[in-house]
Protein backbone atom coordinates (compact mmCIF):
# COMPACT_ATOMS: atom_id res chain seq x y z
CA UNK A 1 0.00 0.00 0.00
CA UNK A 2 1.56 2.96 -1.16
CA UNK A 3 2.16 5.72 1.67
CA UNK A 4 -0.23 8.94 2.46
CA UNK A 5 1.17 11.72 0.91
CA UNK A 6 1.55 13.46 4.58
CA UNK A 7 3.74 10.03 5.93
CA UNK A 8 6.05 10.82 2.81
CA UNK A 9 6.26 14.45 3.59
CA UNK A 10 7.34 13.62 7.26
CA UNK A 11 10.00 11.00 5.45
CA UNK A 12 11.40 13.11 3.17
CA UNK A 13 11.68 16.28 6.05
CA UNK A 14 13.27 13.49 8.28
CA UNK A 15 16.03 12.78 6.22
CA UNK A 16 16.74 16.13 5.38
CA UNK A 17 17.24 16.93 9.26
CA UNK A 18 19.37 14.27 9.27
CA UNK A 19 21.08 15.52 6.47
CA UNK A 20 21.83 18.62 8.50
CA UNK A 21 19.42 20.52 5.87
CA UNK A 22 17.57 22.15 8.89
CA UNK A 23 20.08 22.29 11.47
CA UNK A 24 18.78 21.32 15.54
CA UNK A 25 17.72 23.79 17.53
CA UNK A 26 16.69 26.21 14.87
CA UNK A 27 13.32 26.46 13.20
CA UNK A 28 11.88 24.79 10.29
CA UNK A 29 10.73 26.68 7.27
CA UNK A 30 7.01 28.11 7.40
CA UNK A 31 4.23 26.20 6.41
CA UNK A 32 3.83 28.13 2.87
CA UNK A 33 7.21 28.24 2.19
CA UNK A 34 7.72 24.33 2.76
CA UNK A 35 4.21 23.34 0.48
CA UNK A 36 5.85 25.37 -2.20
CA UNK A 37 9.35 23.80 -2.05
CA UNK A 38 7.63 20.42 -1.66
CA UNK A 39 4.59 20.80 -3.85
CA UNK A 40 1.99 19.76 -1.78
CA UNK A 41 -0.84 21.70 0.36
CA UNK A 42 -0.81 23.22 3.64
CA UNK A 43 -2.59 21.09 5.23
CA UNK A 44 -0.39 18.03 4.22
CA UNK A 45 2.62 20.02 5.75
CA UNK A 46 0.62 20.81 8.76
CA UNK A 47 0.04 16.78 9.37
CA UNK A 48 4.03 15.95 8.54
CA UNK A 49 4.91 18.54 10.80
CA UNK A 50 2.21 16.61 13.16
CA UNK A 51 3.76 13.33 12.64
CA UNK A 52 6.98 14.72 13.55
CA UNK A 53 6.17 16.61 16.51
CA UNK A 54 4.81 13.66 18.16
CA UNK A 55 8.21 11.49 17.56
CA UNK A 56 9.78 14.40 19.16
CA UNK A 57 11.80 15.49 16.48
CA UNK A 58 10.10 18.76 16.24
CA UNK A 59 9.20 20.79 18.92
CA UNK A 60 5.76 23.65 18.14
CA UNK A 61 6.64 27.13 19.77
CA UNK A 62 3.67 29.63 19.81
CA UNK A 63 3.87 32.42 17.58
CA UNK A 64 7.65 31.09 16.59
CA UNK A 65 7.66 28.41 15.04
CA UNK A 66 8.62 24.42 14.91
CA UNK A 67 11.86 24.20 16.35
CA UNK A 68 13.96 20.83 15.27
CA UNK A 69 14.96 19.11 18.76
CA UNK A 70 17.27 16.45 17.35
CA UNK A 71 18.48 14.44 14.49
CA UNK A 72 15.70 12.17 13.45
CA UNK A 73 17.95 8.91 12.14
CA UNK A 74 15.35 6.89 12.08
CA UNK A 75 11.59 6.43 13.79
CA UNK A 76 12.76 4.95 16.95
CA UNK A 77 12.48 2.04 19.06
CA UNK A 78 12.67 3.48 22.51
CA UNK A 79 15.24 0.65 23.13
CA UNK A 80 18.76 1.40 24.61
CA UNK A 81 21.07 -1.86 25.08
CA UNK A 82 23.55 -1.76 27.57
CA UNK A 83 26.25 -4.29 27.05
CA UNK A 84 28.40 -5.12 30.30
CA UNK A 85 31.15 -7.46 30.99
CA UNK A 86 29.01 -8.71 34.38
CA UNK A 87 26.14 -7.06 35.72
CA UNK A 88 26.06 -9.04 39.29
CA UNK A 89 30.03 -7.48 40.18
CA UNK A 90 29.15 -5.64 43.37
CA UNK A 91 30.55 -2.48 41.68
CA UNK A 92 28.12 -2.35 38.73
CA UNK A 93 24.66 -3.28 40.49
CA UNK A 94 23.94 0.46 41.50
CA UNK A 95 25.39 1.97 38.30
CA UNK A 96 23.20 -0.76 36.29
CA UNK A 97 20.32 0.25 38.01
CA UNK A 98 21.04 4.53 37.96
CA UNK A 99 21.62 3.91 34.51
CA UNK A 100 18.39 1.55 33.75
CA UNK A 101 16.19 4.44 35.82
CA UNK A 102 17.95 7.47 34.16
CA UNK A 103 17.21 6.04 30.32
CA UNK A 104 13.44 5.23 31.62
CA UNK A 105 12.98 8.54 32.82
CA UNK A 106 13.94 9.70 29.76
CA UNK A 107 11.84 7.43 27.58
CA UNK A 108 13.86 4.80 26.95
CA UNK A 109 14.01 0.85 27.39
CA UNK A 110 17.01 -0.68 28.27
CA UNK A 111 17.80 -3.54 27.08
CA UNK A 112 20.65 -5.97 29.31
CA UNK A 113 23.41 -8.31 27.28
CA UNK A 114 26.45 -9.89 28.63
CA UNK A 115 29.87 -10.96 27.82
CA UNK A 116 31.29 -12.19 30.53
CA UNK A 117 34.38 -10.87 29.58
CA UNK A 118 34.77 -12.68 26.47
CA UNK A 119 35.31 -11.42 23.30
CA UNK A 120 33.83 -13.97 21.14
CA UNK A 121 30.64 -13.29 23.22
CA UNK A 122 30.88 -9.41 22.69
CA UNK A 123 31.31 -10.22 18.71
CA UNK A 124 27.75 -12.22 19.09
CA UNK A 125 26.09 -9.27 21.22
CA UNK A 126 27.10 -6.20 18.45
CA UNK A 127 26.32 -9.09 15.90
CA UNK A 128 22.76 -9.47 16.86
CA UNK A 129 22.13 -5.74 18.16
CA UNK A 130 23.47 -4.48 15.08
CA UNK A 131 20.15 -6.67 13.10
CA UNK A 132 17.68 -5.01 15.57
CA UNK A 133 16.19 -1.75 15.81
CA UNK A 134 17.93 -0.13 18.81
CA UNK A 135 18.30 3.63 19.19
CA UNK A 136 21.41 3.09 21.06
CA UNK A 137 23.99 1.37 23.19
CA UNK A 138 25.91 2.13 26.35
CA UNK A 139 29.51 -0.93 25.78
CA UNK A 140 31.24 -1.79 29.21
CA UNK A 141 34.68 -2.67 27.25
CA UNK A 142 35.70 -6.16 26.65
CA UNK A 143 39.88 -7.23 27.77
CA UNK A 144 40.21 -3.51 27.09
CA UNK A 145 43.87 -3.32 27.59
CA UNK A 146 44.12 -6.08 24.54
CA UNK A 147 43.80 -5.13 20.53
CA UNK A 148 39.81 -6.08 20.09
CA UNK A 149 38.99 -8.02 16.41
CA UNK A 150 35.24 -6.76 17.11
CA UNK A 151 36.13 -3.05 16.03
CA UNK A 152 34.77 -3.57 13.09
CA UNK A 153 31.30 -4.02 14.54
CA UNK A 154 31.43 -0.88 15.90
CA UNK A 155 32.99 0.79 12.93
CA UNK A 156 30.15 -0.46 11.21
CA UNK A 157 27.39 0.74 14.05
CA UNK A 158 28.69 4.45 13.45
CA UNK A 159 27.77 3.91 9.66
CA UNK A 160 24.57 3.03 10.75
CA UNK A 161 24.15 6.23 12.40
CA UNK A 162 23.68 4.04 15.91
CA UNK A 163 25.37 6.10 18.47
CA UNK A 164 27.53 4.32 21.19
CA UNK A 165 29.20 5.26 24.41
CA UNK A 166 31.84 3.36 26.40
CA UNK A 167 31.46 2.94 30.06
CA UNK A 168 34.68 2.90 32.31
CA UNK A 169 37.13 3.03 29.42
CA UNK A 170 37.28 2.73 25.76
CA UNK A 171 38.97 1.03 22.92
CA UNK A 172 42.03 2.42 21.78
CA UNK A 173 40.92 2.02 18.30
CA UNK A 174 38.40 3.90 19.14
CA UNK A 175 39.86 6.90 20.75
CA UNK A 176 37.58 9.23 19.55
CA UNK A 177 34.28 7.29 21.06
CA UNK A 178 32.51 8.93 24.01
CA UNK A 179 33.07 7.55 27.37
CA UNK A 180 32.10 7.99 30.95
CA UNK A 181 35.03 7.04 33.87
CA UNK A 182 37.42 7.32 35.98
CA UNK A 183 40.34 9.35 36.21
CA UNK A 184 43.03 6.64 37.07
CA UNK A 185 45.61 8.35 36.64
CA UNK A 186 44.76 10.68 39.30
CA UNK A 187 43.64 7.82 41.66
CA UNK A 188 46.77 5.86 41.26
CA UNK A 189 48.38 8.93 42.15
CA UNK A 190 46.43 9.28 45.12
CA UNK A 191 47.02 5.68 46.14
CA UNK A 192 51.02 6.04 46.34
CA UNK A 193 50.31 9.52 47.86
CA UNK A 194 48.59 7.95 50.77
CA UNK A 195 50.56 5.06 50.96
CA UNK A 196 53.87 7.12 51.24
CA UNK A 197 52.12 9.49 53.50
CA UNK A 198 51.92 6.63 56.18
CA UNK A 199 55.62 6.10 56.10
CA UNK A 200 55.48 3.02 53.36
CA UNK A 201 58.27 2.87 51.15
CA UNK A 202 57.72 -0.92 50.25
CA UNK A 203 54.33 -2.22 48.94
CA UNK A 204 53.36 -4.96 46.87
CA UNK A 205 51.07 -4.32 43.99
CA UNK A 206 47.93 -6.55 42.11
CA UNK A 207 47.05 -5.51 39.00
CA UNK A 208 44.90 -6.73 36.08
CA UNK A 209 46.83 -6.75 32.97
CA UNK A 210 43.77 -7.09 30.36
CA UNK A 211 41.71 -4.49 31.59
CA UNK A 212 42.93 -0.53 30.34
CA UNK A 213 41.31 0.39 33.79
CA UNK A 214 43.57 -1.43 35.69
CA UNK A 215 46.75 -0.18 33.24
CA UNK A 216 45.82 3.19 34.33
CA UNK A 217 45.54 3.09 37.92
CA UNK A 218 48.86 1.26 37.99
CA UNK A 219 50.48 3.76 35.93
CA UNK A 220 49.23 6.79 37.96
CA UNK A 221 50.36 4.92 41.38
CA UNK A 222 53.73 3.48 39.88
CA UNK A 223 54.47 7.28 38.36
CA UNK A 224 53.69 9.02 41.79
CA UNK A 225 55.83 7.02 43.91
CA UNK A 226 58.72 6.25 41.43
CA UNK A 227 59.50 9.94 40.88
CA UNK A 228 59.35 10.05 44.60
CA UNK A 229 62.48 7.71 45.52
CA UNK A 230 60.07 4.20 45.88
CA UNK A 231 59.54 2.66 42.60
CA UNK A 232 57.35 -1.04 42.48
CA UNK A 233 59.93 -3.83 42.45
CA UNK A 234 58.85 -6.28 39.78
CA UNK A 235 59.19 -9.42 42.57
CA UNK A 236 56.50 -7.60 44.57
CA UNK A 237 54.28 -6.80 41.83
CA UNK A 238 51.77 -9.55 40.92
CA UNK A 239 49.90 -9.55 37.06
CA UNK A 240 46.57 -11.33 36.67
CA UNK A 241 43.97 -11.78 33.94
CA UNK A 242 40.53 -12.70 34.20
CA UNK A 243 41.16 -16.18 33.86
CA UNK A 244 44.14 -16.12 35.88
CA UNK A 245 43.72 -14.88 39.23
CA UNK A 246 43.01 -17.79 41.77
CA UNK A 247 46.20 -19.68 41.59
CA UNK A 248 48.62 -16.95 40.96
CA UNK A 249 47.16 -15.49 44.24
CA UNK A 250 47.82 -18.39 45.72
CA UNK A 251 52.02 -18.15 45.39
CA UNK A 252 51.93 -14.56 45.99
CA UNK A 253 50.11 -14.23 49.45
CA UNK A 254 52.92 -15.40 51.63
CA UNK A 255 55.30 -13.29 50.12
CA UNK A 256 53.48 -10.26 49.83
CA UNK A 257 52.91 -9.95 53.72
CA UNK A 258 56.38 -11.29 54.56
CA UNK A 259 58.21 -8.35 52.61
CA UNK A 260 55.90 -5.50 52.28
CA UNK A 261 54.15 -3.29 54.96
CA UNK A 262 51.01 -2.61 52.17
CA UNK A 263 49.51 -3.59 49.44
CA UNK A 264 47.83 -1.98 46.53
CA UNK A 265 44.65 -3.67 44.63
CA UNK A 266 43.08 -3.39 41.71
CA UNK A 267 39.55 -3.33 43.37
CA UNK A 268 38.95 -4.54 46.63
CA UNK A 269 37.17 -8.00 45.21
CA UNK A 270 41.05 -8.45 44.82
CA UNK A 271 42.03 -7.97 48.26
CA UNK A 272 39.07 -9.59 49.77
CA UNK A 273 40.72 -12.81 48.02
CA UNK A 274 44.34 -11.98 48.77
CA UNK A 275 42.72 -11.62 52.63
CA UNK A 276 40.69 -14.95 52.52
CA UNK A 277 44.01 -16.77 50.67
CA UNK A 278 46.32 -16.06 53.79
CA UNK A 279 43.53 -16.84 56.20
CA UNK A 280 43.19 -20.38 54.69
CA UNK A 281 47.02 -20.66 54.74
CA UNK A 282 46.91 -19.34 58.56
CA UNK A 283 49.29 -16.61 57.91
CA UNK A 284 48.91 -13.68 60.26
CA UNK A 285 48.75 -10.13 58.67
CA UNK A 286 51.27 -8.46 60.45
CA UNK A 287 50.64 -5.17 62.64
CA UNK A 288 50.49 -2.61 60.47
CA UNK A 289 50.21 -3.99 56.77
CA UNK A 290 47.88 -2.20 54.96
CA UNK A 291 45.14 -2.74 52.12
CA UNK A 292 44.39 -0.45 49.94
CA UNK A 293 42.37 -1.15 47.02
CA UNK A 294 39.68 0.85 44.33
CA UNK A 295 35.72 0.63 44.35
CA UNK A 296 34.79 0.40 48.16
CA UNK A 297 32.14 -2.11 47.20
CA UNK A 298 30.60 -4.89 49.68
CA UNK A 299 33.74 -6.56 49.51
CA UNK A 300 35.77 -3.87 51.85
CA UNK A 301 33.30 -4.60 54.47
CA UNK A 302 33.79 -8.23 54.13
CA UNK A 303 37.38 -8.32 55.26
CA UNK A 304 38.19 -8.30 59.04
CA UNK A 305 41.33 -6.25 58.77
CA UNK A 306 40.31 -2.76 57.95
CA UNK A 307 41.13 -1.62 54.22
CA UNK A 308 41.54 1.90 52.87
CA UNK A 309 39.30 2.36 49.89
CA UNK A 310 38.94 4.67 46.85
CA UNK A 311 35.15 4.97 46.02
CA UNK A 312 33.64 4.18 42.58
CA UNK A 313 30.58 6.54 42.43
CA UNK A 314 27.87 4.23 41.08
CA UNK A 315 25.23 6.03 40.59
CA UNK A 316 26.73 9.44 39.28
CA UNK A 317 28.39 7.08 36.83
CA UNK A 318 25.09 5.51 35.58
CA UNK A 319 23.20 8.37 35.58
CA UNK A 320 25.96 10.74 32.98
CA UNK A 321 26.53 7.68 30.99
CA UNK A 322 22.53 7.18 30.52
CA UNK A 323 21.90 11.24 29.77
CA UNK A 324 24.93 11.34 27.31
CA UNK A 325 23.60 8.54 24.98
CA UNK A 326 20.18 9.96 25.05
CA UNK A 327 21.93 13.26 23.62
CA UNK A 328 23.81 11.24 21.15
CA UNK A 329 20.42 9.91 20.32
CA UNK A 330 18.79 13.14 20.25
CA UNK A 331 21.26 14.14 17.82
CA UNK A 332 23.18 16.72 20.38
CA UNK A 333 26.86 16.70 20.69
CA UNK A 334 28.33 14.81 23.79
CA UNK A 335 32.13 14.44 25.30
CA UNK A 336 33.74 12.08 26.86
CA UNK A 337 33.73 12.52 31.41
CA UNK A 338 36.29 11.18 33.85
CA UNK A 339 35.39 11.50 37.39
CA UNK A 340 38.31 11.85 40.18
CA UNK A 341 38.58 9.43 42.86
CA UNK A 342 38.51 10.18 46.58
CA UNK A 343 40.26 8.07 49.17
CA UNK A 344 38.77 6.80 52.25
CA UNK A 345 41.30 5.58 55.22
CA UNK A 346 40.37 2.33 57.40
CA UNK A 347 38.42 4.50 59.39
CA UNK A 348 36.54 5.80 57.14
CA UNK A 349 37.90 9.46 56.92
CA UNK A 350 38.40 11.08 53.33
CA UNK A 351 41.98 11.63 52.86
CA UNK A 352 43.01 14.86 51.99
CA UNK A 353 46.29 14.98 49.69
CA UNK A 354 48.56 18.11 50.65
CA UNK A 355 49.80 18.09 47.09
Amino acid sequence: MEKHKYIRLADTIRESIEAEEYPVGKPLPGERELAEKYQCSRQTVRKAIGILCEEKVLKQVHGSGNFVLKKARRPGSGLVAVIATHIALPNFTKTLLSMENTLIDGGYYPVIATTDNYLDAERKVVEDLLGKNVDGIIVEGVQSSYPNPNIDLYREMDAQGIPFVFINTRYKELEKAVFVGMDNMQGGALMGQYLLSKGHTNFAGIFKSDDQTSIERYSGFARYVSERGSPPRDSNLLWYTTMSISKLIDDFAVSCVENCSAVACFNDEIAFMLYETLDRKGVKIPDGFEFVAFDKTEFSQRIPHKITTLAYPQEAIGKLTARKIIHLIEGKSETSARLRWQLYDAKGNIFEPME
